[in-house]
């Protein structure tokens, strides 16, 4: 699902440019409201269940009992942070390409390549949220996005490497929510009575509220930059930047929590972590996170 949105984003860059470039901002917008109407409105015909709904069932109470979990609160503390630089990137490299001076397809290409390199991140981060723990999937997310924009496009203003920047921004960051899936799995495993819907939900909801946050924080951000740049952080985004690797790197708090709690001997599937006898000494050491299938450590 979140690569088919990515790829439609790879194409939407070019098409919105092509209007500005015709009918400016006024014009362009109104002519994407009318094509969202068109292109969106039949497919409502569409939506049906997958399968018929039984009239003989038993509602089952939902369960909250992941909200008392710190763990999940972690997590989604960390989804809201990093919401609130994920869409920065694609709000302003066009802009940031035009003060370098570079042609207007350019900025258009960068954000296609954002988008583009989201699919194979999003199927990527996917396959590994059914195989290892949530919080390391999203670890791996962070670390590649930040060092992307701490690295490429802080201290670039070419075009092959503003290029690869979109190319591995759009990989690692893409593949964030990706990971939703596998923190519903963790909430499920807990407690059979957790309803998917309303995690995904509650994990979708605070991605908007990063996302409606950024605008009014991004804007606060932004500075008069060098007349010549030769770097990301000279110009009048560079405030922008390190905000965007920050947030990409703070995302990751839910991993920092399960990690602390292990280095603190927190309690591993109901029981504390192995003692290990060295002599006279006894040094409690966690198991290590691996696969779903070995020990995890709780999230609450």
């Amino acid at each position: 699902m979140w690569a088919g949105k990515a790829a439609a984003g790879a194409v939407i860059p070019f098409v919105m440019s092509g209007l500005l470039d015709n009918y400016g901002a006024q014009g362009a917008l109104r002519a994407w409201a009318v094509a969202l109407v068109v292109l969106t409105a039949p497919l409502l015909f569409y939506l049906k269940p997958r399968i018929p709904i039984s009239t003989a069932h038993t509602q089952r109470p939902l369960s909250w009992s992941f909200l008392k979990k710190p763990g999940f609160w972690m997590l989604q503390i960390g989804n809201i942070i990093q919401a609130l630089g994920y869409l920065l990137p694609p709000t302003y490299l066009a802009s940031y390409a035009n003060e370098l001076r570079f042609p207007s397809i350019f900025g258009a290409l960068l954000i296609a390549v954002v988008s583009l390199a989201n699919v194979p991140g999003s199927m990527f981060s996917g396959f590994l949220g059914d195989h290892y723990p949530a919080a390391s999937v999203i670890l791996i997310s962070s670390i590649g996005s930040s060092m992307a924009v701490l690295f490429l496009w802080g201290v670039t203003a070419q075009k092959a490497l503003l290029v690869l920047f979109a190319a591995l921004y759009g990989f690692f960051a893409g593949g964030f929510s990706s990971a939703y899936s596998a923190i519903v799995k963790e909430m499920k495993r807990a407690d059979e009575g957790v309803e998917n819907g309303v995690v995904m939900g509650l994990l979708l909801g605070g991605r908007g509220v990063g996302f409606m946050a950024a605008g009014p924080m991004s804007a606060a951000l932004l500075q008069g930059g060098s007349k010549d740049p030769k770097f990301g952080f000279d110009t009048q985004y560079g405030r922008v930047i390190m905000f965007t690797g920050a947030t990409a790197l703070f995302g990751s708090c839910g991993w920092m929590w399960t990690t602390l709690k292990a280095a603190c001997g927190s309690y591993v599937d109901g029981t504390k972590a192995p003692v290990i006898r060295m002599g006279s000494t006894q040094i409690q050491r966690p198991i290590p996170i691996l696969r779903n299938d070995t020990p995890l450590y709780r999230l609450g």
